[in-house]
């Protein structure tokens, strides 16, 4: 298990640590880690490793088994022996930047007290998904009330209780699809708050500002309600499903359903471009490897890429597509032949979560 720096202290730049493993995918594990590892949403850390001989720039972190934290080098870079000490540096802008996503997108969540469906966090943006039954009619509004919240410069504050107390309080955690990180006995809090009272309290385990007040004017770019809409189609269509069956056993008369048609509003489709660019598979991956919607979805996205990378001596271009953000549908294109066995494969899918579609090019 690799000792979490970070969690202790989320301004550290520079830190010592010693390779107590190397992956067979090529990665190395250390004994303390200063590199977030991705999860939540938020991304893991860039940067560099240095040690006696050597050194290697680190594209991403991320989590291995046993509570492990598995150092990403970028393609070619060397490796230290196992046993050797390094000096570990995270690129600190990037880091910082995260921060100050991460700890917008609790303020976001003191504004609209809603479930937490999922999110994402980016350098320059982040994304909060909420389980509402409709969308925020007045985004200045919602926009003024954030920025007020990160202008009161709120304290960021840490603090643990035990497993058995998140239990005894399962209203602490706000996120419906990513679950507070357990197994050591404790549970990390985050408290954000001034003189006035707390206002926000949640677990959380990823990296933050020491004060609001840090993060600086926000901008809500846009609001979408897709979800609902998606969800509404779909139950319309499994319901008419049934009732053709009871129509068909004379069971009932006619389908009600019809009389629904055309009265649900079809919900907006966003294409995103392929990705084209041989280097740029590696982010896909890392994308895949941190979403935290459906975890069929998120099985399936691992088991064709997996496939596609190991029978497949083409580059292929991929692109998806999320109807809803904790449940989406994958739109994959291979644009080299496709191996015969990959059949099955995409059957098994296509079985499991309805919404794979893959075509040749």
């Amino acid at each position: 298990m690799t000792e979490t720096l970070f969690i202790e202290d989320a301004y550290a730049r520079e830190a010592e640590g010693r390779v107590v493993a190397l992956t067979d995918e090529g990665g190395m594990v250390l004994d303390r880690s200063i590199f977030y590892a991705t999860s939540g949403g938020q991304p893991g850390d860039a940067g560099r490793i240095a040690w006696d001989g050597g050194s290697a720039e680190i594209s991403t972190a991320v989590k291995g088994e046993g509570g492990a934290i598995v150092l990403v080098p970028v393609e070619g870079a060397s490796l230290p022996p196992v046993g050797a000490g390094v000096r570990q540096e995270i690129d600190w802008e990037i880091r910082h930047r995260h921060m100050r996503v991460h700890t917008a997108l609790h303020l976001l969540s003191v504004v609209i007290p809603l479930p937490v469906t999922g999110g994402s966090i980016a350098a320059d943006k982040g994304r909060l998904d909420f389980d509402m039954p409709e969308s925020p009619e007045d985004k200045e509004a919602l926009e003024a009330e954030l920025n007020a919240l990160i202008a009161r410069d709120l304290a960021v504050t840490t603090e643990w209780i035990t497993d058995a107390d998140l239990d005894a309080n399962p209203g602490l955690v706000k996120t419906m699809s990513v679950q507070p990180p357990r197994g050591a006995g404790r549970v990390r809090l985050v408290r954000i708050a001034d003189a006035a009272g707390t206002v926000d309290l949640q677990p959380c385990g990823g990296t933050h500002l020491s004060s609001t007040g840090a993060i600086g004017p926000v901008v809500v770019s846009k609001i979408e309600n897709k979800g609902n809409l998606e969800s509404a189609r779909r139950t319309l269509q499994l319901s008419s499903m049934v009732f053709r069956y009871a129509v068909a056993t004379a069971r009932l008369r006619s389908d009600p359903t019809r009389d629904l048609r055309g009265a649900l509003t079809a919900p907006k489709v966003t294409h995103y471009g392929a990705i084209t660019d041989a280097a740029k598979v590696g982010d896909l991956l890392r994308a895949i490897d941190g979403y935290e919607g459906s975890g069929i979805t998120k099985f399936a996205l691992q088991l064709l890429t997996h496939y596609i990378n190991n029978q497949l001596t083409d580059f292929v271009t991929v692109k998806f597509r999320t109807t809803r953000n904790i449940s989406g549908q994958c739109f994959i294109k291979i644009i080299r032949n496709r191996h015969p066995v990959l059949d099955v494969i995409i059957a098994q899918i296509v079985a499991v979560i309805g919404s794979v579609i893959i075509r040749n090019g």
